[in-house]
């Protein structure tokens, strides 16, 4: 009880987290189950207080707050519109509220579909015609399905997880109003859209995708090979925006706005951020960290430590009471917070003992991150790259200069200069994931959700956390020695 004394917002996020995820996973009808748990706990825990003994009541506190969360999710998956059936649906109104996306079949975007009195969010998909923007109302004549639940992929629940009731397949749209939707929302979507078309006429392809996809995580431009090169390379992440933006837009606000006043630098950060999640299409990478950035500076506001796991922890929590779904459904999300706790746990151990022959620097964050998403990945998608680590250690120094350099492009985009460096740059990179790629033994295709493979990189990954745990315990005594 100790531990939980210690760290108790780690503790409950964690309960939560747990409470979550479980009750994805369990039938409606385990509602009558927790609701009779919840009474059981509650009763045990007003009988040790009557009986003076209090030892146990920060379990029962835990337990508690599993058991909670379990029913709130599935209370809300029992009340959730989805659609029982497929349904034509004639001159429905929808509003575009994302950025749109290219799929195989034609174009699909994030929609609001107003039904009487209520407003549900679909998923609209159509064929050809123009890309509709934020803000754009349209009516739709089409079928609404719920999503389909597969063997290998639980559409229902991925839409669930971005909190779309089903899909609208549409066969006819027609435009009614082009600027619907939050002012400064359209602003920001519209700036979006902006960036990238200067960034597509200062850049060459495939360079100007890349600087994209860094910069703005947009992956329209990106061909099926090289997708299939930084598949290959474990290199994907980095074409999101992704916890590394965010930390360079704050440092740069922080640095430039604490010049007038500290306080008000932290404010303006935070909403700054916000317009950047917007901007660079609301991904769970960078909501991730924005929020995770958004409770380091509360904690610079009231004058508190920052105790990495708990950060980790309470941003799912948050992120998981808005959106329960999230983690069984998501594997952005899993891999985001995988790859952060990585980062927490390993990155120091991996930076001791690590040569420096092996640049520790750039090796221990690729390592750290690799060997903690590794389950979820082979889990998945049933993909190991075996040069993850040393790609990434190698193309980690080039990704924020790309950055840079990307920002100044599109902010100047007259400046053939800054467009031949980011061009320069941005090749250098493709050449490093280029190379390895083309090696037969960059990347093992592994069948997905085999328990066996699942289970050896587990083990892996215990191995991982036993060692540096004992790495870190040696150092704390070793400190407490004054050695």
């Amino acid at each position: 009880m100790r531990l939980v004394q210690s760290w108790p917002l780690l503790w409950v996020s964690g309960a939560l987290i747990v409470g979550a995820g479980l009750a994805v996973l369990l039938p409606s009808s385990a509602v009558t189950w927790l609701l009779l748990v919840a009474s059981l706990l509650g009763l045990v825990g007003l009988g040790l207080i009557l009986l003076g003994h209090p030892r146990w009541l920060l379990g029962i506190g835990l337990g508690l707050v599993v058991v909670l969360a379990g029913l709130g999710t599935l209370v809300r998956t029992a009340i959730a519109p989805i659609p029982t059936g497929a349904r034509p649906m004639t001159d429905q109104v929808v509003t575009i509220v994302s950025a749109p996306g290219e799929r195989v079949h034609g174009l699909v975007a994030y929609a609001d579909m107003e039904l009487g009195q209520t407003v549900n969010r679909v998923r609209l998909e159509w064929i050809g015609g123009e890309a509709y923007r934020y803000g754009t109302r349209l009516v739709v004549d089409g079928r609404l399905r719920p999503g389909a639940i597969e063997e290998r992929f639980n559409e229902r629940g991925y839409l669930l997880a971005h909190g779309a009731m089903g899909v609208l397949e549409a066969t006819r749209l027609e435009v009614v109003d082009g600027r619907a939707g939050h002012g400064l929302l359209r602003w920001l979507h519209d700036l979006r859209l902006n960036l990238i078309d200067r960034l597509r006429g200062a850049l060459a392809a495939p360079e100007q995708a890349i600087v994209a996809g860094i910069l703005l995580g947009e992956r329209s431009d990106f061909s099926a090979e090289l997708e299939e090169v930084f598949r290959r390379t474990g290199t994907t992440h980095i074409l999101v925006v992704s916890g590394s933006n965010v930390v360079v837009i704050a440092m740069v606000v922080l640095g430039l706005v604490q010049l007038v006043h500290r306080r008000l630098a932290l404010g303006v950060t935070a909403l700054v951020l916000a317009g950047f999640v917007v901007v660079s299409g609301a991904d769970t990478s960078v909501v991730r960290a924005t929020m995770f950035y958004g409770l380091y500076l509360l904690a610079q506001l009231t004058g508190r430590r920052v105790h990495g796991p708990t950060v980790v922890a309470a941003t799912a929590a948050l992120m998981l009471l808005i959106t329960p779904w999230l983690l069984i459904y998501d594997a952005g999300f899993q891999l985001s917070f995988a790859a952060v706790l990585g980062l927490v746990l390993f990155q120091p151990w991996f930076n001791a003992v690590l040569p420096p022959l092996f640049v520790p620097e750039y090796a221990a964050p690729a390592l750290a991150a690799h060997v903690a998403t590794l389950p979820i990945l082979v889990y998945t998608f049933g993909s190991a790259s075996l040069v993850a680590p040393l790609v990434n250690a190698l193309i980690g120094p080039l990704v924020p200069v790309i950055m840079a350099l990307g920002a100044a492009v599109a902010a100047l985009p007259g400046i053939r200069l800054l467009a031949w460096l980011a061009e320069g740059v941005t090749t250098l990179l493709i050449l490093v994931v280029t190379s390895f790629a083309q090696l037969p033994w960059a990347a093992e295709d592994l069948p997905r959700h085999h328990l066996g493979w699942t289970t050896l990189t587990l083990a892996l990954l215990g191995v991982v956390a036993v060692l540096a745990q004992r790495w870190l315990v040696r150092e704390r005594r070793l400190g407490r020695a004054g050695l």
